[in-house]
């Protein structure tokens, strides 16, 4: 029997021998536990994985960011640049207007500066003339004018003797020999001592025959007195400035009056005698105008 029993137990299949369960327990735990460890093993990778991802994806975005800030700094700066380059522009017009206007100053300043200076030329030379009693004197200062003022190198004074025939010369300057009477039988002294009327050529004008570039009549109401002949200007005068036409009529107007003024004061024994003659002339006192006579030559005006 019992022979029967171990061979029907020798004879039984393999599932239905015993079996370790702590051995197959302790299987099962170290497949669970390497799988655990595998996937735990893999999630780590993973996570080292997304972490360097991560860091990666913060590099990017920092780099991003720094970029995007460069970006907005060139922009501004180049905002700031165009800014500072339409106020140089700006700046670079206003100059430019500025300098135009300092300019435009210094030229009228300049210009005033001249009229100035010609305006005290004339006064001077009106001074001189209206404040001298010695014919001497009066001749000495019409010389000193055309010398000074006007740059005459070579010039003579005529007086004009009567009948329009003669003149005769009371001073001159660049001669060195005395100058004769001279015979007023043609030419431009003649004719402007008929006419009263200037004879100007310019300074760079030849006259022929030796005439004088400038012959100024002095003149006294009608009557030429005196007469200048001006035959040569210094180096540097080149033409004649506004300023010399303006004395030469002043020396036309006022020359005449200056000297026969000297004179007659010279010949007199005082000032107030030279007015003497005033007293016999009959000086007739104007009547007032009437009202009626006024309203008639309104009445005609406004007509």
């Amino acid at each position: 029997m019992d022979e029967d029993n171990g061979d029907r137990r020798s004879r039984a299949p393999a599932s239905d021998a015993p079996v370790d369960l702590r051995h197959e327990r302790e299987d099962v735990l170290r497949t669970f536990l390497r799988k655990g460890i595998e996937l735990t093993e893999d999630l780590i990778s993973d996570n080292a994985a997304l972490k360097r991802r991560v860091e990666g994806l913060e590099q990017e975005n920092a780099t991003l960011r720094r970029q995007v800030a460069h970006d907005d700094a060139m922009r501004e700066l180049l905002s700031k640049i165009q800014q500072l380059e339409a106020e140089r522009l700006s700046i670079l017009s206003r100059s430019a207007e500025l300098e135009d206007t300092t300019r435009q100053h210094e030229g009228r300043h300049e210009q005033i500066e001249a009229e100035l200076n010609d305006l005290a030329s004339l006064y001077v030379a009106s001074q001189q003339l209206s404040g001298t009693l010695k014919p001497a004197r009066v001749v000495q200062h019409i010389c000193e004018m055309l010398e000074q003022l006007v740059g005459a190198r070579r010039f003579v004074l005529y007086l004009v003797e009567t009948g329009v025939t003669h003149a005769l010369p009371v001073a001159h300057i660049g001669f060195d020999e005395n100058l004769p009477r001279l015979a007023l039988e043609g030419g431009a002294i003649a004719d402007a001592c008929l006419t009263g009327v200037d004879r100007i050529h310019e300074p760079d004008e030849v006259p022929e025959g030796g005439e004088p570039l400038a012959v100024i009549p002095l003149v006294m109401g009608d009557v030429c007195v005196a007469v200048i002949a001006v035959y040569e200007l210094l180096e540097h005068k080149t033409e004649w400035a506004t300023v010399d036409r303006e004395l030469f009529h002043l020396l036309r107007r006022h020359g005449a009056i200056a000297l026969i003024g000297a004179t007659l004061y010279h010949d007199a024994p005082d000032a107030r005698s030279v007015l003497q003659a005033l007293a016999s002339i009959p000086v007739q006192p104007k009547q007032p105008r009437r009202a009626s006579e006024g309203s008639e030559v309104q009445k005609g005006d406004s007509s």
